[in-house]
């Protein structure tokens, strides 16, 4: 029961987040990790339980189901063309989790999403997503982000029903997770459209945080969007 207050007692448990650094040329590196900072007094409750009661081993509190869950993206990510120095994010002193890749343009960057947003269950005949499109030094990050896709990959903290010990719902959950994204570049920026965005002092780094998730009625974590076009001078 404390768990679950924990749980609910989050405003924000979950920060989703897309990292970009983008060169001259179109290669880059991108990661997306899963912030789990707040569940970090949760997973110490889970961690004695399995000490003392021999239920929750590591495997399977939600820091040990993102393990497994990134590690076969992984493998799919070593398999898709133009990607290489694929590594996983383990930060458990922070509670961030995830994926890192290099990239060696645009169009190889959205096959790789595609692998590292969808289900393992997906249909390979499933149409390609767009998430950037880059010309004329101009970036733009399409509003795409699938909340099914995402679901999936964060139900490994829960079980096959959508809820953690069969009493949480994690599509409750969602509606307060915020999704960041933080985009580096060689070139200065010269211009943003997103006016949610927020420029560095050295005008190369361009951050967002938002809650693409929220019902519209929510006052405390209003409905966003990620949508965003820099162009770089």
């Amino acid at each position: 029961m404390m768990i679950l207050c924990c749980l609910f007692g989050c405003t924000a448990c979950l920060d989703l987040q897309e990292n970009l650094f983008l060169k001259k040329d179109g290669s880059g590196n991108f990661s997306f990790t899963i912030d789990m900072s707040e569940f970090k007094s949760m997973m110490a409750m889970f961690d004695q339980a399995g000490d003392e009661k021999g239920e929750f081993t590591i495997k399977k509190t939600p820091q040990g189901k993102l393990n497994t869950t990134f590690e076969t993206t992984r493998r799919k990510l070593l398999n898709t063309k133009g990607v290489s120095n694929v590594k996983a994010i383990e930060d458990t002193i922070n509670y961030v989790f995830g994926l890192s890749f290099d990239f060696k343009d645009i169009e190889t960057l959205n096959k790789a999403m595609n692998r590292l947003f969808e289900a393992d269950s997906v249909k390979t005949d499933q149409k390609e997503k767009v998430y950037f499109q880059w010309k004329d030094k101009q970036l733009t990050r399409l509003d795409v982000l699938d909340s099914k896709s995402l679901f999936a990959k964060t139900a490994a903290m829960s079980d096959k029903n959508g809820s953690t010990d069969g009493m949480f719902n994690i599509n409750k959950l969602f509606e307060s997770v915020s999704y960041s994204t933080n985009y580096e570049f060689e070139n200065k920026v010269g211009a943003t459209i997103n006016q949610n965005a927020m420029l560095s002092s050295n005008f190369k780094r361009v951050s967002l945080k938002c809650y693409p998730f929220a019902v519209q009625t929510d006052s405390a974590a209003k409905k966003c969007s990620i949508a965003n076009t820099i162009t770089l001078k």
